[in-house]
């Protein structure tokens, strides 16, 4: 074996690809998911599942009390169309982004300091 092949390899097996037997590489992946498993349920329980969820919700007429019923769009075209706050609210916000952010970027304060 030549200089240059046993730098390869060694430079290999430090990476973990090429040297080490299929069984061994399995079972490395399979302690690596073992280990992300939690990480990754946690992010489908308490993350992804509220924000399907409230998708969900967002095609209803839900009470507390009674089960959802399914109204399709009617909830956005009352938003949208109906309700004068709502376009009230966002001029709002957007006119405290608008000041807001650059201000405290220019000022270098951050919201725990002002």
């Amino acid at each position: 074996m030549s200089v240059a092949q046993r730098v390869r390899n060694a430079a290999f097996a430090r990476l973990g690809t090429g040297s080490l037997p299929k069984g061994l590489r399995s079972r490395e992946a399979l302690d690596g998911y073992l280990f992300a498993a939690p990480a990754i349920l946690g992010l489908l329980i308490f993350t992804a599942g509220p924000i399907l969820y409230s998708f969900y919700l967002s095609f209803t007429q839900y009470n507390i009390i009674a089960p959802p019923k399914f109204i399709g769009l009617e909830n956005f075209r009352t938003m949208f169309l109906d309700d004068d706050l709502f376009w009230l609210s966002l001029r709002v916000t957007l006119y405290y982004s608008a000041l807001s952010v650059p201000l405290r970027s220019l000022s270098g304060c951050s919201s725990r300091c002002c």
